[in-house]
């Protein structure tokens, strides 16, 4: 099974606005109430997102992005800048 940060990427990129572009991580996140930032850390495995929004992304997504796909994702450290 693929790894929730991938799935939710191409989920992602495969959407469009209404202007018929691709939608933008913030439109994204706006759609279930996130940050930009948070969206941003989800599809770049910075973070695993908790329970609940997890489960309004397999909403979001028809289950293209299921619950299942964020266990054993291991959180990645930021960089230091």
């Amino acid at each position: 099974m693929k790894r929730g940060p991938e799935l939710l990427t191409k989920w992602r990129q495969k959407q469009k606005n209404a202007q018929g572009e691709p939608l933008s991580q913030t439109d994204a996140a706006e759609m279930i109430g996130a940050s930009q930032t948070s969206w941003h850390d989800w599809e770049h495995g910075i973070k695993v997102p908790r329970i609940e929004q997890a489960l309004k992304l397999a909403k979001l997504t028809a289950d293209e992005v299921p619950v299942e796909s964020w266990a054993g994702v291991k959180q990645r450290r930021h960089k230091a800048a």
